[in-house]
């Protein structure tokens, strides 16, 4: 083996992989058959590949080896977990929710859930979704985890936290002490919120006794949708991008799926096959706020990878700290808190601007404590084990959210390699590139094509440095919870 094939079929992998899920969650795919592209590069992740990675990154010690170490350990992983992934991708795609004589995709339910007025039957299609999890998804997640547990241990870690912290270089106590300040300081604000929101929505039910499906038709907003039309998204979008100097349509790289498919994902999705050259940014429009918010995130993503250099080292364009790229996704998705924004492409009246905005910070609040409740279990998960840890599951999002939580939802909450820090690190990050750009250019920043100059210039790295390298360019001492913490808390 040599260090340059290496490299070469790692970015092969890397196409074949996001080639495939690609084809699956855009519904054009029902089987998903990543266990056969790991079989073709299995040479990339077996032990001999391990051992090979950790003696050059010794050697080394660049980004470049840190990254692939990274890449080889967790393809590892990965490769030994693609049949039950397989397995859970396939029956998420063919499996159905019956409730009473509606047949309804599993992974559609969740947005007929969101859209759904009624609480009786609100409730029942949640509980006959609640069924397939508890009898289809979740015995997958199970041995899919433990599996994972094993091989982490295996390897001559500690335990699966250990493994993450080595390979990644986050410190992952370090990020549950920011979620301590988070909750801490913005736990009345949250509560205060909910509490007005639930009661807006008429829900019924005050913030101890909603479940799952009520926080949900809560955050669907519908009383927003007026204010957020479908057919003036894409445009919306297109014109904020122009204002920054970037001409989507111009942007041949990127590639747009916009199709209503019965099968495909409801989430807008990034899957950059070969960045820059080819991006694709996907949605499947259903209306309303979450519409926008989900199509500018991934717009986030896909300007960051659309925009890197193509002279960039290949780790830097698929590997690396993704804190980064969540920051750029988030950047361009808190425009649509921006009241200049607002006013100047939805011409929202004040009325309807104050009463968003006020939703915003509680739906914002909810996220940041939702991903620290999330990180706090996530840990105890991957150091204690999957068994019995539906009741830690259900206590430590309590704990954060107050509403109930159900102990089904324990291992389907679950993002791998602690994605929950990184989403955290990410949120934090963003704030500080905002008062960046707001101390820069000004509160209109989005608007000026100098701030898309050099959002473009940062974009153009990939992911060559990580998170605390960004925020130390910015002039900040790395990552800090305070100036979210900060806005979020003002005025309140």
């Amino acid at each position: 083996m040599n260090i340059r094939e290496y490299r070469e079929d790692m970015v092969g992998f890397n196409r074949e992989v996001m080639r495939e899920h690609l084809q699956n969650l855009t519904g054009k795919k029902e089987e998903l058959e990543v266990e056969k592209i790991y079989r073709r590069y299995a040479h990339l992740f077996d032990r001999d590949a391990i051992s090979f990675l950790e003696k050059y990154h010794n050697k080394k010690n660049t980004r470049q080896s840190r990254y692939l170490r990274e890449f080889c350990v967790s393809g590892y992983i990965a490769r030994e977990l693609a049949p039950y992934q397989d397995r859970i991708g396939t029956t998420e795609a063919k499996s159905v929710v019956r409730y009473e004589k509606e047949e309804i995709p599993y992974r559609y339910a969740s947005v007929v859930i969101t859209n759904e007025p009624d609480w009786k039957r609100r409730k029942g299609i949640f509980d006959a979704r609640e069924a397939v999890i508890r009898k289809e998804i979740n015995p997958l997640y199970h041995r899919s985890w433990a599996k994972a547990h094993a091989l982490a241990k295996g390897l001559g870690f500690r335990d699966y936290r250990a493994m993450c912290e080595s390979l990644s270089g986050i410190d992952l106590n370090k990020v549950k002490n920011a979620t301590q300040r988070i909750l801490s300081r913005t736990s009345k604000a949250y509560c205060d919120l909910m509490e007005n929101a639930l009661e807006q929505e008429k829900i019924g039910v005050p913030l101890k006794e909603a479940e799952k499906h009520d926080i949900a038709r809560v955050f669907r907003a519908v009383k927003f949708d007026p204010a957020f039309p479908k057919e003036r998204m894409l445009s919306s979008f297109y014109r904020t991008l122009k204002w920054m100097g970037i001409d989507l349509d111009a942007q041949k790289n990127v590639i747009l799926d916009i199709e209503e498919r019965p099968k495909k994902t409801p989430r807008a999705f990034c899957m950059p096959v070969n960045p820059p050259e080819e991006v694709y940014l996907v949605t499947m429009p259903h209306g309303g706020y979450d519409d926008y918010m989900a199509l500018f995130h991934e717009g986030g993503h896909t300007e960051h990878f659309a925009n890197a250099r193509k002279t960039l080292d290949p780790e830097f364009k698929y590997l690396g700290d993704n804190s980064v790229t969540e920051s750029y996704a988030m950047l361009l998705e808190y425009l649509l808190t921006n009241p200049r924004w607002l006013k100047e492409v939805l011409s929202l009246e004040n009325r309807v601007l104050e009463d968003f905005l006020c939703y915003e910070r509680m739906h914002k609040i909810y996220f940041l404590r939702r991903y620290s409740a999330k990180l706090r279990y996530e840990l105890q998960l991957h150091t204690r084990g999957v068994k019995g840890m539906g009741k830690v599951y259900r206590r430590e999002l309590e704990k954060a959210l107050t509403f109930r939580h159900p102990e089904n939802h324990y291992l389907i909450d679950v993002d791998s390699e602690f994605y929950a820090a990184r989403y955290l690190r990410a949120w934090m990050l963003e704030r500080q590139i905002t008062l960046y750009l707001t101390e820069r250019f000004g509160d209109e920043w989005f608007m000026n094509e100098r701030a898309g100059r050099f959002l473009r210039t940062l974009w153009s790295y990939g992911q060559k440095f990580n998170g605390d390298e960004i925020a130390e360019k910015l002039g900040f001492t790395g990552i800090d919870p305070a100036p979210l913490t900060d806005e979020l808390t003002s005025s309140i």
